[in-house]
């Protein structure tokens, strides 16, 4: 009998020095599709055949997300989510939490993401999306990234180029309402530029001249957008200026 009960404790006692071990640690962390527009597949790891998204599929670790021309693909990520726009192709790494922390790596490898990255009640987020030019560094914010330009709509993203050497590139904090790419030329990240959109206006018949602003003429640059049934003429000033 005292045998007995020396084996119960001692069982006991194992459990809870196991669950102390445990604490903290992380577990991996499923993405979930949300939404679903259009065409979206699915390779997991190591199969060769690509199978057909559907809301609420789960994804793990190393999954490739495809989606098909005018196809898109929402995302959950803990407590953030990540819209898959069309013809892009990105890849799951690291998806981890631990305690109110989590911690997500994605791969994009082709199109565009729009990303909103929100931390646990009481923790935080580790957010980095890279692609084989730049790697994008958040910790709370939405922004959008094509694996050469991105765009900041709230909080702040550390971007900066693919580390090539020894030293690594320096990091340019980009700000809500701010742009930036990387240079090629000079392989680092360009000073963040301020965008405004100025005006929004049926698209200009063939052959013609683009629509005026009605604000004066800009002093830097106005690149103009053509999204098919409305033309945004964007406004780009250095920052500072």
């Amino acid at each position: 009998m005292k045998w007995f009960i020396c084996a119960v404790l001692f069982a006991g006692g194992f459990s809870f020095l196991a669950a102390q071990t445990n604490e903290g640690s992380s577990d991996a962390m499923r993405a979930q599709i949300r939404e679903i527009t259009g065409r979206v597949e699915l390779k997991a790891p190591h199969q060769e055949i690509w199978v057909n998204a559907v809301p609420g599929d789960y994804i793990e670790k190393e999954t490739i997300i495809f989606t098909g021309f005018k196809s898109s693909a929402l995302l959950m990520l803990g407590n953030s989510s990540l819209l898959v726009q069309p013809l892009t192709r990105l890849s799951l790494g690291e998806i981890s939490a631990g305690g109110n922390n989590e911690g997500i790596d994605l791969e994009l490898r082709t199109g565009r993401v729009r990303a909103e990255v929100r931390s646990p009640v009481g923790g935080k987020v580790n957010f980095a999306i890279k692609s084989h030019i730049a790697t994008a560094a958040i910790r709370g914010t939405v922004f959008e990234f094509d694996t050469l330009n991105i765009r900041v709509a709230e909080g702040t993203v550390d971007f900066a180029p693919v580390s090539t050497g020894r030293i690594p590139p320096r990091a340019v904090p980009v700000s809500a309402g701010e742009s930036s790419f990387v240079d090629t030329l000079t392989a680092s990240a360009a000073a963040p530029s301020v965008i405004e959109v100025l005006n929004l206006s049926p698209p200009a018949p063939a052959g013609s001249a683009a629509p005026l602003s009605p604000m004066e003429t800009p002093v830097t640059v106005t690149r103009t957008k053509d999204y098919g049934s409305l033309t945004i003429n964007v406004h780009v000033t250095e920052k500072g200026n």
